[in-house]
């Protein structure tokens, strides 16, 4: 029976190390065709078609058993479109005999906050990645309709096209502050844009893929100044830089992947959670100087769960 597969976490496009990185063994990226789509603010929801047995639905990270709501799912998933969707992509996969997964957005009323799309109380479901068996499918070919729903028909099914990009630069260059496709009003701003070859995929040994994301400034989960206060060692000033990681644009990411808290007994579980999601940020740009801290230092300059706690109360 086939499992689950996670998402590859997307770097941010002001990570040049990673991007470097990349182009140091694929210097041809920064020639690739690039296409932009609108990074939903909502909730990752996987859907697996295996041959001839029924569909199944996971989250980020587990599987969503029957009963379970996750969000209303289910209402988002009632669509006649998707539906029908859903038929020929099962066909797909009993004719090709190879599980297919979808992977998209859950957005709407009660999922996450910040962005109005204009739904009243509906949910929505869009599609922005898949696999047939074990191999993603470039977005050239899921879009012309490699999971047996690409025709005009299924267009709305996928997540918004913003920008066909012709080079790499072109696309770590457009304007992200700009409102979402569906509810395109004044300061309405969508959460950002998700970087991708069109025709290509580049994926390394650990499974990682050469997919980037750009938020637009008010989503993004890193503060543009250390938190104010008085810094008088060098404990307490990468103290303060790591404390500029935590703010309620993460919070919510982490309500992405494990629901919102709904007791003080998950406070625990949350922070935590909230707490690896930052330091692997964190680590990633200033991991050099952090090392040159000694055991006790490091520890005393990751001291931040009261600050993830207070950003959990208000939604206890």
């Amino acid at each position: 029976m086939s499992e689950m597969v996670k998402y590859p976490s997307i770097e941010n496009t002001y990570q040049q190390k990673h991007i470097d990185m990349w182009l140091k063994y694929h210097p041809e990226l920064e020639d690739e065709t690039y296409l932009l789509t609108e990074k939903i603010h909502g909730s990752n929801l996987q859907v697996l078609f295996t041959p001839d047995e029924p569909i199944r639905y996971f989250s980020r990270n587990q599987e969503i058993l029957p009963g379970e709501k996750f969000h209303g799912y289910q209402s988002a998933l009632a669509e006649d479109l998707i539906q029908s969707a859903f038929q020929s992509i099962q066909k797909s996969a009993n004719r090709l005999n190879t599980p297919i997964r979808i992977f998209g957005e859950l957005f709407g009323k009660g999922i996450m906050k910040g962005v109005d799309y204009g739904l009243g109380d509906e949910k929505r479901f869009r599609i922005f990645a898949s696999m047939t068996g074990g191999e993603w499918d470039t977005l050239n070919n899921m879009r012309r309709g490699q999971l047996g729903c690409g025709s005009d028909r299924y267009t709305m099914l996928f997540v918004p096209p913003v920008y066909l990009a012709g080079s790499l630069q072109e696309a770590l260059d457009f304007d992200v502050e700009q409102p979402t496709h569906f509810n395109p009003i004044e300061g309405n701003t969508w959460e950002g844009v998700v970087i991708k070859p069109y025709y290509k995929n580049y994926q390394s040994p650990d499974g990682s893929m050469f997919w980037l994301k750009k938020k637009s400034e008010r989503f993004k989960e890193k503060s543009h100044a250390p938190a104010p206060r008085v810094v008088d060692s060098e404990v307490d000033s990468m103290n303060a830089l790591f404390s500029s990681y935590f703010n309620d644009n993460r919070v919510q990411s982490c309500f992405s992947k494990m629901g919102e808290i709904q007791t003080p007994k998950e406070m625990a579980t949350h922070i935590k959670a909230i707490f690896e999601d930052g330091k692997i940020d964190f680590l990633k740009e200033h991991n050099a100087a952090f090392e040159l801290l000694g055991k006790d230092q490091q520890k005393k300059a990751l001291n931040v769960g009261g600050l993830i706690a207070n950003l959990l109360k208000p939604y206890l």
